[in-house]
This record gives structure tokens, sequence and C-alpha cells, in this order.
């Protein structure tokens, strides 16, 4: 059978494939956004997580025959990809920061990565839902095992594939994700990358490495990756959108709208947390804040989103001309809200359209002098004496010479509706948010 994709021109999949497209937690993914609401500023961003699965299910399957890898790891491999994203919850990452902040107290006992909290879900979900279970049969526990990281942690080129430096799902989202938002960052030369993968290492562990031949597609790919989060990713009314949604969705939990304070309230697998999780996508999401506190402050805030009435960029600072507030980590909440509070009392706005927000953008390619292998270090095979680093046979990346950055962007709602006049506004606050900074940090070097 065959499905048509407009990354991948005709995607096949067989009948085992099928039946997991059928089943409800793959269903569920066409109502959850790629980029959550990035729509509000790409108008074409309306692709989906099921749509990016099918694609991350081809490539998965292209990189694994590349390798030679057996028949039936193939057919895992395919599997595990098509599912990687199940435990995705509304509007995608959006969910993420209310998903650690509730479910704080269980990742701090269990001594879990906030990070591997969508792994967790995902693996639960394939493990809990009787409807997957059936079509997978035998075949779970082994799709679980390329999924999961946290208790397998000897990399395999099979692994990899799902979850490593030059995995299906990177090689699938910055096409798609470049192609729908209209965009040409994100393009690369897909073919040559896959062509060009070679398994590293015959023992217990191994990797998907590149052959040297294939090393100027791959920094291709990379410069996509650093390209796309500069101007997409990190776009400035995307980001800030993405806030005011994740502030809404955390109010309304504190607020008691319905069951939102349970359903990002992450207890450990339980099939209760896994089916309540399934039940929302973006709309019921929406709908469950509108309805049930529409005017709450959650209320409020969705109101504006909805009404494009957004936060803006007021100022933008280098993250180390701040670091009494700070100190190199990448979100102090305590600290933000405290600043956030004083802006908003300061420049008389709605304090919960007032946004700071931290953000580190990682270089392209992170290089390490440490003997041990990076998890995002790519391996290049020159064919004699082992494999290298990447950073130490690329011209572009030798020694790393792209910087990330590390910035704190200050968002205020500017009620302007032409440019000239939100730009009169901004420059209005900037100096004033600029004094609340300095006084909050000599607050902080005097210990009050």
């Amino acid at each position: 059978m065959k499905v048509r994709c407009p990354i991948h021109g005709l995607v096949e999949y067989n009948d085992v494939e099928e039946q997991v497209l059928n089943c409800g937690v793959m269903q569920r993914l066409r109502e959850i956004h790629q980029l959550g609401m990035a729509y509000l500023v790409y108008p074409g961003a309306v692709h989906t997580r099921f749509d990016h699965s099918l694609g991350v299910m081809h490539v998965a399957g292209r990189i694994a025959q590349s390798l030679r890898l057996r028949r039936e790891q193939i057919e895992n491999v395919r599997l595990a990809a098509l599912l990687h994203d199940v435990g995705h919850g509304p509007f995608s990452h959006v969910s993420e920061m209310p998903l650690e902040i509730l479910s704080a107290a269980y990742v701090h006992r269990k001594g879990m990565e906030t990070e591997k909290l969508h792994e967790c879900i995902t693996v639960d979900i394939i493990n809990h839902d009787r409807e997957l279970g059936r079509v997978l049969g035998s075949r779970r526990q082994e799709i679980v095992a390329l999924i999961e990281t946290a208790n397998h942690p000897i990399r395999t080129a099979a692994r990899d594939i799902i979850s490593g430096p030059l995995d299906a799902d990177k090689l699938d989202y910055l096409l798609r994700d470049s192609y729908f938002c209209g965009v040409k960052y994100g393009v690369y030369d897909l073919d040559r990358v896959i062509n060009g993968v070679v398994k590293i290492g015959a023992g217990e562990e191994s990797f998907v490495g590149v052959k040297l031949d294939s090393l100027w597609a791959v920094e291709q790919h990379l410069m996509a990756r650093y390209h796309m989060t500069i101007q997409v990713y990190r776009h400035r009314v995307r980001r800030s959108t993405d806030m005011l949604l994740a502030r809404a969705i955390l109010l309304a939990a504190e607020e008691g709208a319905g069951e939102i304070a349970k359903v990002y309230a992450y207890r450990g697998p339980k099939a209760s947390f896994s089916s309540r999780w399934l039940r929302y996508t973006d709309n019921r999401l929406l709908d469950a804040i509108t309805q049930q506190a529409p005017r709450s402050r959650a209320g409020r805030l969705l109101s504006a989103i909805r009404s494009r009435a957004l936060s803006f960029e007021v100022l933008s600072v280098p993250l180390k001309q701040l670091p009494t507030l700070y100190r190199g980590k990448i979100a102090d909440r305590g600290e933000q809200q405290e600043l956030e509070a004083q802006i908003a009392k300061d420049c008389s706005m709605d304090r919960d359209r007032v946004i700071v927000d931290v953000v580190r953008t990682e270089p392209p390619r992170p290089s390490s002098s440490e003997p041990a292998i990076d998890p995002e270090e790519i391996l290049v095979d020159g064919g004699r004496g082992g494999p290298s680093r990447f950073h130490e046979v690329s011209d572009i990346f030798t020694e790393n010479p792209l910087k990330g950055r590390d910035l704190v962007t200050f968002y205020a709602p500017l009620t302007g509706k032409r440019k000239s006049d939100r730009e009169k506004e901004r420059k209005r606050l900037r100096p004033l948010v600029k004094e609340v900074i300095e006084r909050r940090t000599k607050e902080v070097r005097s210990g009050r």
C-alpha cells in the first residue's frame, strides 16, 4: 500500500503498519500540530504529528536498508519510527513546559531528567494501549527497546536511527517544517546523506556514522538545522506565542479548569494517566480552557492568543549580561516570575502577557575533546584507521567555529495596530525594562 507525501513522494507501508496507523493513538496525531501555533507566523505550518510520523517511518526504513540490517530489524525500526511521537501532548512541544512543571515532584523523587518525560509517556502508551498491543503482539517490547533510552544505555545502530545525531526524526522534520513554513532554510540533500550512512562498530555497541565522501551533505544538513533553529524554531513571535499558550495551560491547572492539572501531572507508568493524556488534542485542550474558565486568567490569555493580541519583543540581551540572575542556568522560573511581575508593575501591563524568555541555541556541531562519544556526535568512516569525529575532518566545523547564542528576551503586549505605533511603544518600554533589570540585579547582588 502507498500514500502520497509532499516531502518523500509515495510512501509505502505494509499490513501491520496499516493496522498501527489505524489505531486510535496514531489517529490522534492528526489533531496535533507539528509546530504548535507556528501557523500564526507561518500560515502554511498546519502539518501534524501524523504526517511527520509517516515520514520518519519512511526515512528510518531507508536508513536501515542502507545499513543492510536484517529484515526483522528493518520492520521493527520502521514501527518504532512510526510510533516515536505517540506521547506528544497538545500543540507538541508547547505541552512540555507545563508537563515538566506539574510533574516536577515525581521527576525529582525519581531522579529523572525532565527531558525524558516525553519518552516515558510514549513508552507507557505503547505498553498499555490494548488496541496497539493486539496489533504489535510479541514485537511490542522490541519496539519499546528501540525507543527507550533510559533503560537501554548501550547504543546500537538500530537505536541511532530512532534517536541519534543523524536519526530519521531530524532528517524528516527539517525538510517537512521548511516546506510547510514556506522557507528554504531546512533544505539539504537527503538522498546523499542516506546513501552515505554506515554502521560503525561491530561489537555490542554500534553507531550510525557516515562515509567520508558524504561529509558535504552532512555539513549541509547541520547548517539546515542551525538556520531553521534561528529563523523558524526560535522566531520571536512563534516563541512568545508558545510561551503564552504554555502559561495559559499552567494558569488553567492552577485555577482548576476541568482535569487539566491531572492531565499534565505525570506520576509514573500508569494506564490511567495514558488514557487521560490520549483524550487531549489541540482543540480539546483549547475547549477545556475556554469552556470551563472563560473569564479566568487562563481564559483571557487564550482569548488574546486567538485574537492575535500577542506579546512582542521589547528587548533582547545576552544571558552573560545577567549572571546574577541566572548564573548560567537555562531557566530559573522563580526569578523569571519576579522579573515579569516587576516589569508588569512598572509598565502598567497585564502580568500574564509579560514574558521573560531564556533560550539557548546550541551551535550546529558541538565539538568535544573528551574520549567518550557524545550522543550528538557524528562519526565519520574514512575507510582506514578507525572512525573520526566529525569536527576533526570537516573544514567548516573544525574546532567548532560557529557559536551558539544564549539570550534573555523580554516580551510585552504592544497595543499599536500598525508596526510604526508598536515601534514607538517599544522605544518607550526599553528604558523601563532596563531599569527593572538593573534594579533587580542590584537586589540579587545585595542578597535581598
